[in-house]
């Protein structure tokens, strides 16, 4: 019912870079892949400086499933690479994923919670996340026990997101916000 879990992302990713692009937002795009702790690749297929092209759409529809998702390690890249070239100070991590954080020696509970911890990471430092599990069977509870508290849904079928991806971004994003006038406040009152 509309293709692999793969393919069904594939779509997403497609029609969610290219949305955000022609309102004008700052997207990079990448795919991901890990064998073991030290081979965690991120694999860029547009950065922030390029254009949204056919190019960009060939690399993308060219990746295929493979290795393993060392979820924790993509989610820190990815907010690393978003804090030093996003060149706003409103940023988003939006990650696709069937909410599965595994690899070689990276135990599924430990996964888990590296996940959630480098989620927690991004978000204190200003990145609003946002994590969808689109086309995989992942239990609500899975996906609660990788993503913890970050604004995430399981959505069954890529044609559903446009329904539902508008509260899900003004979800994460208020989050973060809500962080950063915490955070301002707090300095407020502990130099006053």
């Amino acid at each position: 019912a509309g293709g692999s879990v793969h393919e069904q992302q594939r779509e997403v990713a497609a029609a969610l870079t290219t949305v955000l692009h022609e309102i004008g937002d700052r997207v990079a795009l990448y795919g991901f892949h890990s064998q073991g702790r030290s081979a965690v690749d991120l694999v860029p297929l547009k950065r922030f400086a390029e254009g949204l092209d056919s190019r960009v759409m060939r690399r993308l529809h060219s990746l295929e499933p493979g290795a393993y998702s060392r979820l924790g390690a993509a989610i820190r890249h990815g907010a690393t690479l978003l804090i030093e070239r996003g060149g706003t100070s409103r940023r988003l991590l939006l990650v696709l994923s069937d909410g599965l954080a595994y690899d070689h020696g990276y135990d599924p509970v430990y996964g888990a919670a590296d996940a959630r911890q480098a989620l927690a990471e991004a978000r204190r430092d200003g990145v609003g996340c946002l994590c969808l599990s689109v086309g995989a069977s992942t239990d609500t509870q899975s996906l609660r026990r990788v993503f913890g508290s970050a604004a995430h849904a399981n959505i069954p079928r890529a044609a559903q997101v446009g329904q539902r991806i508008g509260p899900l971004l003004r979800a994460a994003l208020r989050n973060v916000e809500t962080r950063r006038q915490l955070a301002r406040a707090t300095t407020r009152t502990g130099t006053a």
